[in-house]
């Protein structure tokens, strides 16, 4: 077996999920949660690859349910093609697994529909559901799942899985620095070529943001917001952006901890405007108008 399942991290999930399996205590409905980036999902799919049993039959008795990719929220017609490819029988009358990835973005009908199927388990049956913000999930689906968090990995661990696959050690060190604790975002940044200069012109334009007047952030909006045609585009850029500002503001609020306490104050008040910016974009609010109000009160 694979040492920690080649999971970066998270050694303590692991070995908890490992015991659940040798010993049959599994659980209907897991809820995975914490930060985007931290490995959730690769976490989840190699769970399901041990529930199952074998590889192979990952193709017919694992069903995944995500957004559509020009869609913002998971639709109930995609709930309800999942739970019907769900409720068909086991090839092999073993374990059949279900993973939903960002659950936080199901709409009300849509986390109804997936209520349903919590509500009445079918036997030899787990779903692994993932969110980033469970605080936008219905507390019925939250308390009907065993609950486990995920928390930032240790910069240690994270350069450790990289350092072969980054020869640059000073480029590996700007991926340990912005995927900040998340082994996941940091695979990514180091194989992906296109995504690592997209995070760093991201976090070029979030220091722009804090650092202009309004009148350049009004221009810098339009060029990044309004251009975009697509709403769920629109709302990906606006998050990723406020993302890298929250990390900016952190960072700030880190190196001012010796300053007055009300300086303090405001890095913290924006931290949360910066929080609440983020719910509002997953829910259907303009992402002009959510960016504006957060940078005008930067």
């Amino acid at each position: 077996m694979e040492k920690n399942w080649g999971v970066i991290g998270h050694q303590n999930i692991v070995e908890f999920l490992q015991q659940s399996i040798k010993r049959e205590r599994l659980a209907h409905a897991y809820l995975f949660y914490g930060l985007a980036g931290l490995g959730k999902a690769e976490t989840a799919k190699k769970f399901a690859a041990e529930i199952i049993g074998h590889n192979i039959r990952l193709a017919t008795e694992l069903f995944e349910l995500s957004p559509a990719e020009d869609k913002k929220n998971i639709t109930i017609e995609q709930v309800r093609e999942w739970r019907r490819s769900m409720s068909l029988k086991s090839f092999s009358k073993n374990y059949k697994v279900g993973i939903i990835y960002e659950a936080e973005k199901l709409n009300r009908e849509s986390a109804n529909a997936l209520l349903k199927t919590l509500e009445e388990p079918a036997q030899r049956t787990v779903i692994i559901i993932i969110a980033s913000d469970w605080s936008n999930l219905l507390q019925t689906i939250v308390s009907r799942s065993q609950q486990i968090k995920f928390l930032q990995v240790s910069q240690q661990d994270i350069k450790r899985a990289l350092k072969d696959k980054v020869a640059d050690s000073r480029k590996l060190e700007e991926i340990i620095s912005w995927a900040n604790g998340r082994p996941a975002l940091a695979v990514r940044l180091a194989e992906d070529e296109n995504y690592f200069n997209e995070i760093r012109e991201l976090k070029s334009l979030a220091r722009k943001l804090i650092t202009s007047k309004l009148s350049e952030r009004w221009e810098i909006l339009s060029r990044e917001i309004d251009a975009l045609k697509n709403s769920a585009e629109k709302v990906s850029r606006g998050f990723k952006l406020v993302e890298y500002l929250e990390a900016d503001l952190r960072e700030e609020l880190t190196e001012s901890l010796s300053v007055a306490p009300a300086d303090n104050r405001r890095l913290l008040k924006l931290l949360n405007l910066a929080g609440r910016s983020k719910i509002d974009l997953w829910s259907n609010v303009q992402p002009r108008l959510v960016l504006e109000n957060l940078l005008i009160n930067l």
